[in-house]
């Protein structure tokens, strides 16, 4: 893992598009939705990579995510989402456009409610149709390290 300063560039549609987005309900201590953004694995090994966590790394800025450390409380994005026809519509700060991310069910339905959410974006791959199992590992090895950025918001609407 790199030390020092990172590369942040402003995420592109063509990253959004690219990625699968991992949503779920925890009911087990306090009733929050949470939606994690990574992005799948990249086939080639030609620098891309770097590109790819520099644009995630803009997408964690834009929704203003910070990494979780021990102790301390994930951070409030105030009110920046908002539910439209079964997407979950985040505002991104600075960027010309905002990310619509397909979700319904349990997950819409706390959003609705006003629950609270918790949103990630995590900075190495994570293959598209992960199980449960490996989504929860890719979190809890990166959590304090500064792979997976975090805050909190609720839905507007």
């Amino acid at each position: 893992m790199p030390s020092g300063p990172h590369l942040i560039i402003e995420p592109d549609e063509r990253l959004l598009r690219r990625l699968k987005p991992v949503h779920w309900v925890d009911r087990t201590t306090s009733a929050t939705a949470y939606v994690l953004l990574a992005h799948p694995p990249e086939p080639r090994s030609d620098g891309t990579a770097d590109l790819i966590e520099a644009r995630m790394r803009g997408l964690a800025a834009a929704l203003r995510l910070s990494t979780p450390g021990p102790g301390t409380v994930v951070p409030n994005l105030h009110r920046r989402l908002s539910m439209h026809h079964g997407a979950a519509v985040m505002e991104l700060d600075g960027c010309s456009f905002d990310m619509s991310i397909p979700i319904g069910g349990d997950w819409a339905k706390f959003a609705h409610s006003g629950a609270q959410i918790v949103v990630a974006v995590g900075l190495d791959p994570l293959p598209s149709a992960a199980p449960k199992t490996t989504v929860a590992a890719y979190i809890a090895s990166r959590w304090y390290s500064g792979r997976v950025l975090m805050g909190a918001t609720c839905s507007l609407t």
